[in-house]
């Protein structure tokens, strides 16, 4: 009987230490979520510069402001309506985001994110839009989505 509710009691102890790691995932990946939506506001709304504040060392490092801009409105981001989520995920290395974005105008557009922490925000690293990474956007190279 002692053994059946020690067993019990170990049962129910791994379920709440497996929901609490679930509750902190899920938190993490809506913290992401809310970032990258941040990220799309912003250049939808013309803040330009808000957006590349949203953007990690590394990505601003490959893609000057003097582009920035550029690469958003090649790329689609400035008519963003809202996002239709396909894989939002993280690990200690950085996090990933994918999905289509839905523009203001009703085309669509599929983007991979990929994203680091700093100063406690997930930054764009990598931005690929239907297919074309961050310099072929900006450049205007391929078609436009």
């Amino acid at each position: 009987m002692a053994a059946g509710k020690l067993l019990a009691t170990a049962g129910l102890g791994a379920a709440l230490v497996a929901g609490g790691f679930l509750a902190v995932a899920e938190k993490g990946r809506s913290a992401l979520r809310s970032d990258v939506e941040a990220f799309f506001q912003s250049a939808a709304a013309g803040k330009f510069d808000e957006a590349y504040a949203a953007t990690s060392k590394s990505f601003q490092g490959k893609n000057p402001r003097e582009n920035f801009e550029s690469l958003l409105k090649n790329g689609g981001f400035t008519g963003f309506k809202e996002i239709e989520w396909k894989q939002v995920g993280f690990d200690e290395s950085g996090g990933v985001a994918s999905g289509t974005v839905i523009t203001k105008e009703g085309s669509r557009f599929e983007f991979d994110l990929n994203l680091e922490k700093s100063d406690g925000k997930w930054r764009l690293r990598e931005i690929v839009a239907d297919g074309r990474d961050s310099a072929s956007v900006s450049s205007g190279n391929g078609n436009a989505p």
